[in-house]
């Protein structure tokens, strides 16, 4: 039994943080999302971590236990923290140096170290890929136009979106590629380690998959633009082209994976009978363990109770200014219009949360409407200390400029990035604040530079921010 005990501490691992892989289970099963291929990468890393207790010792070796306790305590305590604050990514994430060092605090650091490219396989089943999407969606308009441009097919090229003499082609967030990219890597992964490659072999390796899942893409994109040029937008596959990108990546990849380099096997010795654990060890490295677990048992229900009542009403005010260029924010939100002068506008989207089973900050896509608009340019400007995202966005197909400033409010703190504002959700959280606002501010530019629409909206933002200041630091000290 001693042999399989860390297959068995990672079947434990899946049933202790059951309510993180209870997360992931949902994107996993969805056809649809990028991690579809997550339930593949999990169950294939419990088949090659039964291979290696098999046929491998894990040797124990005092090197850093003590450590490994430490760092599982603080690892079980984030992913505590990360679970009563609802931050999803931080959970999963969590979720590898978690494992790694429950083993080490039994077998020691040496023991991880030789199994680090194996222990670090379930990373391609955690959606960490996401963020990569908006990069890979610019670089596929880029390399898709500069093709269209060099086969010579008549068509304006705007960012994402190709207008043909029969119709419009949007690259869309779907079109990114990201899918067959992390599926690439992680087959490149996967026959890397099963050859026994280290890092400086591998990551060749990597870098071809990766560049075939991104080609595969580009492929795709180029032959429904020339299927829609030359059939004049009527073919089916203008609808329907799941099934061809699959085949054409399996095109790409299949062979590759063929023709990729094999080491030679080298008989592994004989594994040794494994020495027992010490059940002292044991104890302490699954009272650990279990502790972010039992304290979210505990304390989630008591930080789950919000008996302040929400200061907004689910009305929505009617008769609002029309904003110059409409901003997709999440569903759920009051939002309130006002004018800003003759041209400027002002919008604040409301958010408030009853329970911390609901998200405070809610997913945030892009924010506007990309089939219709191109932003062009964007920068950070400080506007009384905060950071501010200023941006502006031409129309395809049309002249209209529109100068946009916007900021995130998580709490009586402001951000204009969206990673601080889901890190902003703790110290929210732990103040019993549960209020979030998407603010925006926008004015059609009358001449190119925008810059005097830009100024206007500037006085009017550090207006908005003095104002709302005030209250919050009165609410901070009253408490």
């Amino acid at each position: 039994m001693m042999k399989t005990l860390p297959l068995l501490l990672t079947l434990g691992w899946f049933g202790l943080y059951s309510r993180t892989f209870a997360d992931l289970w949902e994107r996993w099963i969805r056809w649809d999302s990028e991690m579809a291929h997550g339930l593949p990468v999990m169950l294939i890393f419990v088949y090659l971590l039964w291979r290696d207790c098999t046929q491998t010792t894990w040797a124990e070796k005092r090197a850093g236990r003590r450590v490994a306790l430490v760092a599982l305590a603080a690892c079980s305590l984030m992913w505590f923290l990360a679970a009563l604050i609802n931050i999803q990514i931080v959970e999963q994430v969590l979720l590898i140096p978690i494992l790694a060092s429950a083993l080490a605090s039994l077998y020691g650091w040496p023991a991880i170290w030789q199994r680090r490219l194996l222990l670090l396989f379930p990373i391609f089943a955690i959606p960490v890929w996401g963020s990569l999407n908006e990069g890979l969606l610019s670089l596929a308009s880029l390399v898709v136009g500069e093709s269209v441009r060099l086969m010579a097919i008549p068509a304006l090229i705007q960012g994402n979106s190709i207008y043909l003499p029969y119709g419009h082609i949007l690259i869309a967030d779907g079109c990114s590629g990201i899918r067959y990219f992390v599926i690439a890597l992680t087959l490149g992964y996967l026959i890397a380690y099963l050859n026994g490659y280290k890092e400086w072999r591998m990551l060749p390796m990597l870098l071809v998959a990766g560049f075939l899942g991104l080609l595969t893409n580009w492929v795709r994109i180029f032959v429904l633009i020339v299927i829609g040029h030359y059939t004049e937008m009527q073919s089916s596959l203008m609808e329907d082209h799941e099934l061809f990108g699959w085949l054409l990546f399996a095109a790409f990849i299949l062979p590759a994976v063929y023709f990729a380099p094999h080491a030679s096997s080298s008989s592994a010795g004989p594994a040794l009978s494994a020495r027992s654990v010490p059940g002292a060890r044991l104890a302490i490295m699954t009272l650990l363990a279990v502790m972010g677990p039992l304290l979210i048992i505990v304390y989630g229900g008591h930080f789950n109770r919000i008996d302040r009542p929400a200061p907004i009403s689910d009305a929505t005010p009617t008769n609002q200014p029309r904003m110059p260029m409409m901003v997709r924010a999440p569903a759920g939100a009051l939002t309130e219009i006002n004018a800003l002068g003759n041209t400027g506008v002002i919008r604040t989207d409301h958010y408030w949360r009853d329970s911390l089973e609901d998200k405070l900050v809610p997913y945030l896509p892009r924010l506007f409407d990309h089939e219709l608009w191109q932003q062009v340019t964007q920068t950070s400007v400080n506007i009384d200390s905060t950071g501010v995202s200023q941006a502006v966005y031409v129309e395809k197909g049309g002249r209209r400029r529109v100068v946009q400033l916007q900021w995130f409010e998580v709490g009586g703190q402001r951000t204009s990035s969206r990673t601080w504002a889901k890190i902003l959700q703790i110290p929210a959280t732990l103040g019993g604040r549960n209020e979030f606002s998407i603010v925006t501010l926008q004015a059609e530019c009358r001449r190119e530079s925008c810059e005097e629409e830009a100024e206007e909206l500037q006085r009017h933002a550090q207006s908005r921010i003095v104002a709302v200041t005030r209250p919050d630091q009165a609410l901070s000290k009253s408490r």
